[in-house]
């Protein structure tokens, strides 16, 4: 038998900052406080709307209550939390955006801009871009005949941690799955239809990003593209009622008028341990 090896453990922990917010979707985060003169206050995300072409949205914003001594002569917008920060066409209460992804999940954070430089930064909006139709090849207004519907089951905890119940926290590696009663052979259309949303313990709500994963041809889970966010309520809203999903030979499969709901969950402290094989050393990171 091997003997024993001694790990070094490093425990890292990091108090809950506030977070983001949302829309398209729709969902409004909390405002921000007034900034210090000489810069302007921050202006305030109310929504975030797909726009005319299915690669655009449409930031709906008002402006800031306190321009810091001088007028407003720009915003700002970033969609990657303020790394890089493009300029608003005008100043109008809406603030265009294009060359988008059409059906993936976009943060959305405002500045306002003075004479002295930029302000406090937004609420943050989050918004899908997709083409402003009435009628889509997914939700036809006529549905194709002949056609069955399709239900779905919804496990929060599918990767064996024994737990579906809403009001039960999970661990930040839960692996959302939904169950479909046919074989799906559009999938595409199954993920253009469900949008994953966290609101942390302020009321402030953002996009997470990350991928549907499909087990099968009836099951499919969502892995976040790092870990879900600690202490938040996680809802995957889905729009898959009426929804077109593909065929079974040539019987067309539509979601259920059941499907239109959302589906949530909770998470507890982000717990994140990570071991280093080559130095013996475990690093444990609590919300942080």
């Amino acid at each position: 038998m091997l003997p024993p090896r001694r790990l070094a453990l490093t425990v890292a922990t990091k108090l809950a900052a506030g977070a983001i917010a949302a829309s398209a979707i729709t969902v409004i985060g909390a405002t921000t406080a007034l900034a210090v003169e000489p810069y302007p206050s921050a202006p305030t995300i109310t929504a975030v709307n797909s726009g005319p072409a299915a690669t655009e949205l449409q930031v709906v914003y008002t402006a800031p209550l306190a321009d810091g001594g001088s007028p407003v002569t720009a915003y700002q917008v970033s969609i990657d939390g303020g790394t890089i920060w493009f300029t608003c066409a005008g100043v109008s209460g809406i603030c265009p955006l294009g060359s988008l992804t059409s059906g993936q999940t976009y943060s959305v954070i405002l500045r306002a801009v003075n004479g002295t430089g930029a302000g406090e930064i937004s609420n943050t909006g989050v918004g899908i871009p997709a083409a402003a139709v009435t009628e889509s090849a997914d939700k036809p207004k006529v549905l194709p005949k002949p056609h069955v519907r399709v239900s779905a089951t919804f496990n929060a905890a599918s990767n064996n941690l024994g737990v579906t119940s809403p009001t039960v926290r999970l661990g930040v590696g839960a692996l959302p799955k939904f169950r479909f009663s046919r074989d799906i052979s559009n999938k595409a259309a199954v993920e253009r239809n469900l949008a994953v949303t966290a609101t942390n313990q302020d009321g402030v709500v953002r996009g997470v990003p990350g991928a549907w994963g499909w087990l099968d041809n009836r099951s499919v889970v969502f892995r976040p593209r790092s870990w879900w966010p600690g202490n938040s309520t996680i809802n995957i809203t889905s729009k898959l009622d009426n929804a077109v999903l593909g065929k079974s030979g040539r019987t067309y499969v539509v979601g259920s008028t059941e499907l239109a709901r959302t589906y949530s969950f909770m998470t507890g402290n982000s717990v994140v341990i990570k071991v280093d094989g080559k130095t013996d050393r475990m690093s444990v990171f609590i919300d942080g």
